[in-house]
């Protein structure tokens, strides 16, 4: 005879010598794992398991000694020494009931397993990282993203689809980092880790979670796609090639807050298989017990006799039935993408997972409409198909754009005239009030930088005269690809030449020394143009398929009770249930278990298999609820880590020429703001006649010479000039002024204010196009049955 034992605080006894009775266990897949049992107590006694007590039950165990019968056969009292058997359970007390009457006294024990009572307690917390001004900070928070983590996370163009670095999770990493959040806070509570499992580890690269090609020991969950877990693609960060990420079994970002690692591996292990197909369990015969999960598809079976009656063991119940209202004919994601390319919207057709993990999307057949892909999207729209829209973040991408102007750098005597007399003159812009300009006596500038060293003109062959080099501009991001240089360039020269003043001659200026702080560019003058790209959620293609492949397997659903003299746990959770000696479909059906009930003291046991009811309903149902919470935008590009090395704010230019300190161009008494410099020096002349101005805006104060300002013939309502101050606004172009404002003090003084009014609008463009858009992209193709 063998016994079950109880263990507490060292002390192993038989559940009779603690006063055991109506001893039961109960095991859920994803759900409790609980002993429970009535303890023989007065009712007031001081309470002998407290809460958390961990105890370890045993079964099969002999004494170490004899039989452990009296010669009657009955249980010997007070053995204390044990051989053999297993570890069937460990749990901790959890509730307690003392219940007197004059009958009986006694107290109701419960004792939870690690998932109930580690896992549905615990809060799930990621570790990210917060930046407090100086540095990066570690933060646990609640707030959580599944299946993104910051510790996979090397640089700043991560998050880049196609990137080896990313810090997107498999389905199986992100189940391991949930565990190992469990283990670790067990570990903190009680000085030891109370259950472990596989590890994630960084070994390959010693940077990021390693993925590997084969399923591990314990999580029996591949990280890729079945089919694309080539050789040597075994880590993301270990030299492998772009097809490494895309064929990554992973889920869509899932946000939420606040919910416990129970909760959080439910929704990760909905994603990889019909309800309950990912089955988890505790083996208790390690030290300490050991967490497994596996698709049903990947468990072992157990072969037991359909009917079967010997003395003290046989079957007491069965019944069953096959579930195919439960095969979909096709499982069809559809990933709604949101995204922008400038402002317009991208849309997209079916891709192959084989050209996918090339990393050069195909579409499916060769052609949009193809029969392969008609035949596709018909069988998403089939009956029995599964179909789900799953809302995901897409690409986006913004232009940035710079205008500077240059003019060329040509530092020969302004006397030569052309380039070189507009090259100084835009380093000193008082050059132009002088008339034959020259070096004097025949001197010869000099270009330095701030260290005094000599500039190569012919490298920095531009001068900047408008606008700011934007850093990018400085990075490679230029027209062409080549990245821009720019210096601050001092330059010294000395000039002669004649001075004027509005074309009189004043005097002759020799040996005038001049200064000036420039910036000098490699690059000319232009609209450049910078494009930004804030990468999306990588599709899960495969997703589907993966699914399928398991959900097309048939399902059996029912009970199968065993009736035993001592339980000896025939199959346990963890292995799919073969029955024998019946039908020929149920020696093969490999349905599922899903529950147990074992009855210790009457020695039944009660399997449930098939879909797993306690999880939700038996349909996609609970699954499409994943994708119903709310979805936290730019999670995958916008600086999860808030990390101080990505770019915040606008990015402001640099360089800017200095003019100084040479003085600038002496204040003339009527300033000029043309609207196009290009215009005003093809038609100078013309704008410069008497009778005229520019387009653009005056500010005359000049006493006399004021041009008449738009007038033709002095009159009452059209006085000639002014020659007093003026502000005259006016359109045109070629040498045509139209619609002119005049406001003078003469007009005014004469209450005859002349303004000829002409038609006028704005025409904004953002410059970007549209501003939203959205895209169907149907990413993970369906399948089915026939197609396939």
């Amino acid at each position: 005879m063998t016994f079950v034992t109880l263990t507490y605080n060292g002390v192993e006894k038989s559940l009779g010598d603690w006063g055991i009775s109506q001893a039961t266990r109960e095991i859920s897949n994803q759900a409790h794992d609980h002993f429970a049992c009535d303890m023989m107590i007065a009712a007031d006694a001081a309470d002998p398991l407290p809460y958390g007590a961990q105890i370890t039950l045993r079964l099969g165990r002999t004494p170490a000694s004899g039989s452990g019968l009296t010669a009657g056969g009955l249980p010997i009292p007070g053995i204390t020494g044990w051989t053999v058997g297993v570890v069937w359970f460990v749990g901790y007390r959890v509730d307690n009931f003392p219940t007197g009457s004059a009958n009986l006294e006694k107290f109701d024990y419960k004792f939870a397993g690690p998932w109930e009572f580690f896992f549905e307690r615990l809060v799930f917390q990621k570790l990210w990282w917060t930046y407090n001004g100086t540095q990066n900070v570690a933060d646990w928070r609640s707030q959580v993203v599944l299946g993104l983590s910051v510790n996979a996370e090397i640089g700043v163009n991560d998050m880049v689809p196609g990137s080896n670095a990313t810090n997107l999770m498999s389905i199986r990493q992100q189940v391991a980092e949930i565990i190992a959040y469990v283990v670790n806070q067990t570990t903190a509570d009680y000085g030891s880790p109370q259950l472990q499992s596989d590890n994630l580890t960084s070994a390959i690269d010693g940077i990021n979670y390693d993925l590997y090609a084969t399923p591990g020991t314990n999580l029996i969950i591949p990280d890729y796609v079945a089919g694309y877990a080539l050789s040597g693609r075994t880590s993301a960060g270990s030299g492998a090639n772009a097809a490494n990420m895309q064929t990554v079994l992973r889920a869509p970002l899932d946000s939420v807050n606040d919910i416990t690692c129970a909760e959080a591996m439910r929704r990760m292990l909905r994603w990889i298989g019909p309800i309950g197909s990912p089955v988890v369990w505790f083996d208790y015969t390690t030290s300490p017990p050991t967490l497994h999960i596996s698709t049903r598809d990947q468990l072992p079976s157990v072969n037991l006799p359909a009917v079967s009656q010997s003395f003290g063991t046989g079957t007491s119940a069965l019944k069953i039935k096959r579930r195919d209202d439960l095969i979909p004919n096709a499982i069809c994601l559809k990933f709604r993408v949101s995204g922008t390319w400038n402002g317009v919207g991208l849309t997209g057709q079916l891709d192959t997972i084989a050209s996918f993990a090339t990393g050069s999307p195909a579409l499916v057949g060769g052609v949009a409409n193809s029969a392969t892909m008609q035949a596709l999207e018909l069988a998403g729209r089939d009956f029995a198909a599964v179909t789900a829209t799953i809302d995901m973040e897409g690409n986006s991408s913004t232009a940035t754009t710079c205008t500077i102007a240059t003019v060329a750098v040509n530092t020969a005597t302004p006397a030569t005239g052309g380039s070189a007399l507009t090259f100084w003159q835009n380093v000193f812009p008082e050059l132009a009030d002088i008339s034959s300009p020259d070096f004097f006596s025949g001197s010869s500038p000099a270009v330095v930088d701030d260290n005094g060293n000599p500039i190569n003109t012919s490298t920095f062959q531009y001068l900047l005269t408008r606008g700011q080099v934007a850093p990018w501009m400085l990075n490679g991001n230029a027209v062409g690809g080549a990245p821009a240089q720019s210096v601050r360039a001092h330059i010294t020269a000395t000039f002669q030449g004649t001075e004027n003043n509005d074309g009189v001659a004043t005097g002759h200026v020799q040996h005038h020394p001049k200064h000036a702080t420039v910036t000098l560019l490699t690059i000319p003058g232009g609209t450049y143009a910078n494009q930004q790209i804030t990468p999306g959620e990588i599709i899960p293609y495969g997703l589907a398929g993966y699914i399928y492949n398991i959900e097309k397997i048939p399902q059996y659903e029912g009970t199968f009770t065993l009736q035993e003299t001592e339980i000896t746990d025939q199959c346990p959770l963890g292995n799919n249930l073969n029955l024998t000696g019946s039908l020929a479909e149920w020696a093969t059906m490999q349905a599922c278990v899903q529950q147990i009930a074992y009855d210790l003291t009457a020695g039944r046991t009660t399997l449930t298999f098939g879909p797993a009811g306690h999880l939700g309903p038996k349909d996609f149902v609970e699954r499409l609820r994943v994708n119903r919470g709310p979805r936290w935008y730019n999670l995958n590009g916008n600086n999860v880590e808030n990390s101080p090395n990505q770019n915040g704010g606008a990015q402001l230019g640099q360089d800017v020429s200095q003019l100084n300190p040479s003085h600038g161009p002496k204040k003339n008494d009527q300033d000029l703001w043309p609207i196009s410099l290009a215009d005003l020096a093809a038609h100078a002349s013309a704008y410069g006649s008497a009778n005229s101005g520019l387009p653009g805006m005056t500010v005359d104060n000049r006493p006399s010479g004021q041009p008449n300002y738009g007038g033709t013939v002095p009159g009452p309502n059209q006085p000639g000039a002014p020659n007093l101050p003026t502000i005259m606004l006016a359109g045109g172009s070629g040498g045509t002024i139209s619609g002119p404002i005049r406001i003078s003090a003469s007009d005014v003084a004469g209450k005859q204010v002349w303004i000829q009014e002409y038609p006028c609008y704005f025409d904004f463009n953002d410059g970007n196009g549209c501003v939203a858009a959205y895209v169907l992209l149907l990413g993970s193709y369906p399948y089915k049955t026939s197609i396939h």
